[in-house]
Order: structure tokens, then sequence, then C-alpha cells
């Protein structure tokens, strides 16, 4: 395949609060085609149990639970519009703990990049159900 397989590993730690430190260990690989990528991703929860409530201004407030040893998948596309190189369609799906199919989440949208800049613009679509748009910009000048 054009480009070939690109593997990454990860962890991270968030602090949500004094009870709640995030701590997640993350694996990706990707495939590289000419005009997409695939990627597969794997989550694992680290830690403690983590259980906090998440709110969202008047929208209200949903009780969050995070269980340590959670496990989760992940799959990913990112494949050109047109012609353009800066013009992208993107769609993940995902679930942070696979022993509850109700944790799952999708992304559909559009992502406008060049070399030093990148812009996304979509929804997020929540199994609640719920609709979140989102919005991400990532400048690298350098």
């Amino acid at each position: 395949m054009a480009g070939g397989v690109s593997i990454a590993l990860r962890g991270s730690l968030a602090f949500l609060n004094a009870k709640n430190a995030l701590q997640n260990i993350f694996g990706a690989v990707t495939f590289t085609m000419t005009k997409t990528k695939l990627t597969g991703l794997l989550f694992y929860k680290a830690g403690a149990q983590d259980f906090f409530n998440a709110t969202a201004g008047t929208l209200g407030t949903v009780n969050v639970r995070y269980p340590n040893g959670a496990f989760g998948l992940g799959i990913g596309i990112d494949t050109k519009l047109s012609e353009w190189n800066d013009l992208r369609f993107i769609a993940e799906g995902w679930n942070n703990d696979i022993s509850v199919p109700f944790n799952s989440a999708a992304l559909l949208g559009i992502r406008i990049s060049n070399t030093a800049v990148s812009a996304d613009f979509g929804i997020a679509v929540f199994s609640a159900p719920a609709f979140v748009p989102c919005v991400s910009f990532v400048w690298t000048p350098f």
C-alpha cells in the first residue's frame, strides 16, 4: 500500500477534579493508502474507577462512570473529497468500554488542512442519544 503502516502508543493523564485523575493508554495503527487513511484504535482505562457529574450549562448533568480496566475499540477514516489535497471527509466510531455497548459514539465531519493549519468541523452522535457539534483547530507553523 502507498505510504505503508504507522503505529502509535500513548498514555494520558487528565485531572478532572481532586478525586478523578483519568489515566488512559492508547494504541493506534494507521494504514495509508493513495487517497485514504484508515485507523484502528485500542483504549485501556488505567488507574482507579472514576465517577463524576458532567455538566453542560443549562442543558443538564450526566453521571459518568468509567471503571478501571475498561477496554475500548475505535475506527477512523480520513479520505480526500476532491482533487484538492486540503479538503477531506473524516469519520470515527468508538466505544470506551466494550462491556457497555451504550458507551459508543460516532463522528462525521470535514477537515480543511495544509502543512501549517488544520480545521475540523463535524457532529458527534452519542448513544444517549445526543448530538454535539465539534470543532478543532491546530496550527503548526514550524
